[in-house]
């Protein structure tokens, strides 16, 4: 599968021993090079090549990070722990910003500005990581939610 420029590539990673999987999650810049953001496990690709010749290609979600929408996709339909790790990685490293959806009113709000991110739970016994970003007009109680 060939990936155009300016894709944020979200893919099946990890693997370890036959174990699970996660989200990992590449970006093609807009001058064709290749970003690993966050590869683990048997899976976890190291350059473009890897990427674009990997097994099943059904486990792939592309986000044009030229596109608006496509921006408001991903920061609604990922998880919290990779909308964090890549709106980090995009701050840090180009001028494109990823806002995410208040699981609470539904607004887009900067996960690392003046949003926040909690109500955490186990994953198998392996992980521990946060399942709701809200807004900054939100608190953060459990028990609210």
């Amino acid at each position: 599968m060939k990936i155009k420029p300016n894709t944020l590539v979200a893919y099946k990673g990890g693997g370890y021993d036959g174990c699970f999987w996660e989200w990992n999650y590449a970006y093609i810049d807009k001058s064709g090079e290749f970003h690993s953001i966050f590869a683990s496990g048997r899976n976890g690709c190291d350059n473009r090549e890897e990427l674009e010749n990997c097994e099943d290609p059904y486990d792939f979600d592309l986000y044009d990070m030229g596109n608006a929408e496509d921006r408001r996709r991903f920061g609604s339909e990922e998880g919290v722990r990779g909308t964090v790790l890549c709106a980090r990685w995009f701050a840090e490293n180009t001028d494109t910003r990823i806002k995410a959806k208040c699981d609470r009113c539904g607004c887009q709000t900067d996960v690392l500005g003046h949003g926040s991110w909690g109500d955490y739970a186990g994953e198998g016994g392996t992980s521990y990581f946060p399942q709701h970003i809200f807004c900054g007009k939100h608190p953060q109680l459990r028990e609210d939610y």
